[in-house]
């Protein structure tokens, strides 16, 4: 197992939820008038540990008709966010649960990937898919690794 690589992946995830994380702000800051005021509350709740209690509550609020669009869809990509974090966490300390959260969650997008390459081949698509496969190769022999 290189420990390089598995640094590298740590901090390629990190940076996932990071970008995510900061371009649902600056959306949601610039489309909405309403969006400065939701903020010191996203922000009062921003902690780690509170910040699944703060999406179910949003989640809930949203079932109810109680929020917008807007709003549920900043609460969910805080929620693939802190994921990317958790992940990101435990490939950086090798922990056996990080491999699996990575493992699934690029299992998850593969089909995805793939779904929009055959709608419209990019180049680009192309490369971003055989990079996650690459990951995803690399996580399963890694764990493989540290199980025996």
């Amino acid at each position: 197992m290189n420990l390089f690589t598995l640094k590298f992946v740590a901090i390629l995830e990190f940076a996932k939820g990071l970008i995510i994380l900061l371009s649902i702000i600056a959306i949601f800051v610039a489309s909405n008038d309403k969006a400065l005021s939701y903020l010191p509350a996203y922000i009062q709740h921003i902690y780690l540990p509170s910040i699944a209690t703060f999406l179910y509550m949003k989640v809930i609020s949203f079932v109810n008709g109680d929020l917008n669009r807007e709003y549920f869809l900043f609460s969910f990509a805080t929620l693939y966010s802190f994921i990317r974090f958790v992940e990101a966490y435990g490939l950086w300390k090798s922990k056996n649960w990080g491999y699996s959260i990575g493992i699934i969650s690029v299992s998850l997008y593969l089909p995805i990937e793939l779904f929009e390459i055959i709608r419209s081949f990019e180049y680009y698509k192309m490369l971003i898919t055989a990079f996650n496969v690459a990951i995803l190769i690399y996580l399963v022999k890694s764990r493989r690794i540290i199980k025996k």
